[in-house]
């Protein structure tokens, strides 16, 4: 799924008073050089995006910034295609992973979900946050957005008892976030915690001219972090690149130790996902397109991905040859599944 994000990482001390280097004052925003120009077309303000974005996530944006964000929001936002104008919707329900029937619109300004199940049947949702109107309110109040710059990409939260009406939660980390966080992939761990996958890119390296990381000629990092809720999460570490922009991770576990994922290329981890190695093993008919895979009871694993007509499954025997079995019947966009008792429930994101 293309998505318009941002993101901001360390930079250089900031001089003192007295000329020296040292640490930056509490309340000076700290230096991001601009990044390079990466379109022909006109960015409607004189801010570089990286160097807006970096500040905004910091919660240290000055009145030009917050100026800029405005016009940004209002001149850039509504004529594109991205995360601001996509809707969640679900749960299709089917008993044998392929019919689905169900569906229904249950979250707006919401991209790319995965979705969890915990152990009490409460569901959890991650997704792409394009609420644009929550981002002006918090950068107004000088907040810093620790889950990434939500309305252009930062990661967002929601619950839910049945998995059909979901209440917006907020993440905690213990780490900011790159301002460009996106795409969330969970994987349950073998002692009942979680991990969490995502997209990143430092600001530094984000264009100066269009919210477009694929536009940035620099790899995305894929990180990772744990949590024991699904809503508080450990520091988040790069545990692999992508030269050419991954997009929407998919990971899963054939046992507690042999994992593999889908980040436009495969891979594959012998500790279960802390460490990645790019992969051989993994069988497709066709690249899957931003893939979600759920393993199943009875050892099959189910691939849902976009197709020409809609979102498809494909079914494994032991989750590294897929072979299509079907469209789902679910609509067209980002596919997250979930096994409910005796179904599976899908659910997908787009316009």
């Amino acid at each position: 799924m293309l998505l318009t994000v941002l993101f901001a990482c360390g930079t250089a001390p900031l001089p003192t008073p007295d000329g020296d280097s040292g640490d930056p004052a509490p309340d000076a925003p700290r230096e991001i050089a601009p990044g390079p120009d990466c379109l022909d077309e006109a960015w409607p303000v004189a801010v570089p995006f990286n160097v807006l974005a970096g500040h905004l996530v910091d919660g240290q944006a000055s009145d030009e910034e917050l100026a800029a964000l405005i016009t940004v929001v209002e001149e850039w936002a509504p004529p594109r295609q991205g995360p601001w104008a996509h809707t969640v919707r679900g749960p299709w329900r089917a008993t044998d992973g392929v019919a689905f029937a169900g569906g229904g619109d249950v979250l707006g300004a919401a991209s790319v979900p995965d979705v969890a199940r915990r152990d009490d049947g409460t569901f959890v949702l991650l997704y792409v946050d394009g609420d644009l109107d929550r981002l002006v309110e918090l950068a107004g109040e000088g907040a810093p957005l620790r889950g990434g710059l939500l309305g252009f990409g930062g990661l967002g939260a929601a619950t839910s008892a049945e998995g059909t009406a979901w209440s917006p939660v907020e993440l905690s980390f213990a780490e900011p976030l790159p301002t460009y966080a996106v795409d969330p992939e969970l994987q349950r761990l073998e002692d009942g915690r979680w991990a969490l996958y995502f997209l990143g890119v430092p600001a530094e390296e984000l264009c100066a001219d269009v919210p477009d990381p694929f536009a940035v000629p620099t790899p995305h990092r894929l990180y990772r972090a744990e949590s024991d809720d699904l809503l508080n999460w450990g520091p988040a570490e790069v545990v692999a690149t992508h030269d050419e922009g991954g997009v929407d991770p998919a990971v899963w576990c054939v046992d507690p130790a042999t994992c593999y994922a889908w980040f436009s290329t495969p891979l594959q981890s012998g500790d279960g996902g802390r460490t990645w190695t790019p992969s051989t093993a993994l069988s497709f008919v066709s690249p899957p397109q931003v893939p979600d895979v759920l393993g199943m009871q009875n050892g099959e694993f189910l691939l849902y991905g976009l197709g020409g007509e809609g979102v498809g499954v494909s079914a494994s025997s032991d989750g590294l040859a897929f072979t299509p079995v079907g469209l789902t019947g679910a609509g067209w966009g980002s596919p997250t599944a979930a096994a409910v008792d005796d179904e599976v429930w899908l659910w997908v994101a787009g316009e």
